[in-house]
This record gives C-alpha cells, sequence and structure tokens, in this order.
C-alpha cells in the first residue's frame, strides 16, 4: 500500500469518517512503516480544538432574514443594483479594450509606415497598412459608441429605490411598490 493511501485513511479515521480502505490493509501498513507510524502519531497530536473557534452564525442569519422584507423586495433591488453596476463594469471593460486595440493597431500602421518609408519593406506592406488603419477606425468608433450607449442606459434605467419611492409618492399601492416589472411598464407606458 502506498503512504498516500494508508495516510488518506489514518486521516479520514482520526476524523471519526469511513476509511476508504479496509482498516486491517492500513494497520498492516502503519505496523510496516514507521514514516506512517511517525504521522500518524502527529497527526493525532495536533489540536483541532482551534476549528470550533469560529462563532455560530446561524441564529443570526435566521433572524435577519426574517426581520427584512417577507415579499422579498430589498433582495430584488439589490440584485438590480448589483446586475446594473456589473453590467457598467463590463461596458467599461469593453470601452478600455476597444480604446486599447485601436491604439495598438495604430500604433502597428505607423511602424510599418516608417518601415515602408525606408525603403526596406516589401510590397505587401501597404495593404497591411491601409487594413490596420481600418481596425483602429473601427475600434476607435465602436468604443465611442460603447462609452455612449453605457452612459445611456445608466441614465434610462433608473434605481429599484427610485422606482420605489416613486410609487409611495404617487399613492400606488404596495403591491404595485413589490411589483417592480409593473412599475417600469407603467413609468414608461406614461
Amino acid at each position: 500500500m502506498r503512504c498516500e493511501v494508508a495516510r488518506e485513511s489514518l486521516s479520514a479515521r482520526i476524523d471519526g469518517e469511513r476509511e476508504s480502505v479496509p482498516a486491517a490493509r492500513v494497520d498492516e501498513h502503519l505496523a510496516q512503516c514507521p514514516a506512517c507510524q511517525r504521522w500518524y502519531s502527529t497527526a493525532q497530536g495536533m489540536n483541532f480544538a482551534a476549528a470550533d473557534l469560529a462563532p455560530d452564525l446561524s441564529t443570526t442569519i435566521l433572524e435577519a432574514s426574517q426581520t427584512s422584507e417577507p415579499d422579498g423586495t430589498q433582495r430584488r433591488r439589490n440584485a438590480d443594483g448589483i446586475t446594473r453596476r456589473r453590467n457598467a463594469d463590463e461596458m467599461s471593460r469593453v470601452v478600455v479594450a476597444l480604446h486599447a486595440a485601436s491604439v495598438a493597431c495604430a500604433v502597428a500602421a505607423v511602424v510599418l509606415s516608417v518601415g515602408y518609408l525606408s525603403g526596406s519593406a516589401p510590397l505587401w506592406y501597404p495593404a497591411v497598412q491601409i487594413a490596420l488603419a481600418v481596425v483602429a477606425i473601427v475600434l476607435a468608433v465602436a468604443a465611442r459608441v460603447s462609452s455612449r450607449r453605457r452612459g445611456r442606459v445608466a441614465r434610462q434605467i433608473p434605481s429599484a429605490a427610485t422606482n420605489v419611492d416613486d410609487a409611495a409618492r404617487d399613492g400606488d399601492t404596495a403591491s404595485d411598490v413589490t411589483d417592480l416589472a409593473a412599475l417600469r411598464a407603467k413609468r414608461n407606458a406614461g
């Protein structure tokens, strides 16, 4: 038996779990292997009481979940805000990536132009330069469109808390307040 297998079974034995190998085979290996004997005696002597120092937060969590809004309005509000922030972050990354790619293409086009003008470049360089210039322009335009779109989306989608506050001010019923989809539809219709 390999020492790794024996030590895994011995660890399970110490933890009170079911061993993966029959105990008789593990004991036989333990009797013959001085390295595993040292490992087992060291493992048995370890103090695992430190693992129990973490406080039990289950009652606190359950109490907090019972005192929060029972219909899940707060959860929906939080999820809506998190999703919106995540989408804005992703859009920011896309815009930055597009800007970086357009700059890289522009730099490559300039480097190829210098090489071509020095006379040491092959005849196909102008085609590559034009392609890189077109790609740089397309990427720059895409970055600009994405950044404008991101700003427009952020302005068009008000936060869920704003929807709830507006509904409360307008005198809507509590069921309308909790149904954010209905509020958005109502706001877009009127």
